[in-house]
């Protein structure tokens, strides 16, 4: 961005024109634009005087400063689209390392719920067996007591109906 205020074709250009001007009159009387030579002399070598010393004091100090300000803007918009690149790999980074933490967590959870369902069928099945093995034992001790009661009965079937023979007849049976 260089920019070079010591150029002499415009102002050359400008100087022809002035050089080339007409007198112009107006409506009510003689106006004219040009002043006299001696006067426009003095201004343009007053200008032409002025000009080395203002840009060398003021316009190139001012357009060093002024392209330094847009090296430092274009250098803080490079750093911040940085930044801002930076800023979103790492949160592409955040988010995919939390996805990943998310499925590994429940990855474990279901571990875990199967291993919990694996030990909650085998309780079951062992709690199971051994209602099953109560259960029989308790068939087994009840026909058992039911042999024993009708053994019982069976003895006592032949004294009951000796009894009641003998109460229905009147007479003890032989």
């Amino acid at each position: 961005m260089s920019h070079t205020l010591s150029r002499i074709p415009p102002t050359l250009a400008a100087g022809l024109l002035l050089f080339a001007a007409e007198s112009a009159s107006a409506s009510e009387g003689g106006l004219v634009l040009v002043p006299d030579w001696p006067l426009l002399f003095a201004l343009i070598a007053f200008f032409a005087l002025l000009i080395l010393p203002v840009n060398a004091l003021i316009l190139r100090p001012l357009m060093l400063v002024l392209e330094q300000r847009a090296d430092r803007i274009e250098g803080a918009r490079g750093r911040a689209e940085r930044l801002a690149r930076e800023a979103e790999e790492l949160l592409a980074r955040y988010r995919d390392s939390l996805r990943e933490a998310r499925e590994q967590s429940e990855q474990e959870r279901l571990r875990l719920m199967e291993g919990a369902r694996a030990r909650a069928a085998s309780e079951l099945g062992g709690a199971r067996g051994e209602a099953e093995a109560e259960i029989e034992r308790a068939r087994a001790d009840l026909a058992q007591a039911l042999e024993q009661a009708r053994g019982q009965l069976r003895g006592s079937t032949q004294e009951l109906a000796t009894q009641v023979a003998t109460q229905i007849l009147g007479r003890p049976l032989s």
